[in-house]
């Protein structure tokens, strides 16, 4: 995964410098404002593919997932001290 973060970087890298030769900018300008480029592209590259990543690993896990059944056992154990007691009181 790295390499392809790399080498989408260095495409990023040298469009912006013909970009920036085209525009008839210094040399030396160009290639450092075409390095900022890079380091931009594979900042927001990372970023992308962690938060992708963390998607796909916890697809299941909500927290109102969770509160949904823990509600649901408070239901059935509430139904069920009831028909508890009813019985009690019935005997």
């Amino acid at each position: 995964m790295n390499k392809l973060i790399f080498q989408i970087g260095l495409l990023g890298f040298f469009l912006s410098l013909i970009f920036f030769n085209l525009q008839n900018i210094s040399l030396f300008e160009g290639i450092i404002r075409s390095f900022v480029i890079f380091i931009g592209v594979i900042l927001i590259a990372l970023v992308f593919v962690n938060v992708i990543q963390t998607v796909i690993k916890k697809p299941g896990k909500r927290i109102s997932g969770t509160n949904k059944s823990v509600k649901n056992d408070n239901i059935k154990s509430d139904s069920m001290r009831e028909t508890t007691s009813t019985q009690t009181a019935q005997s």
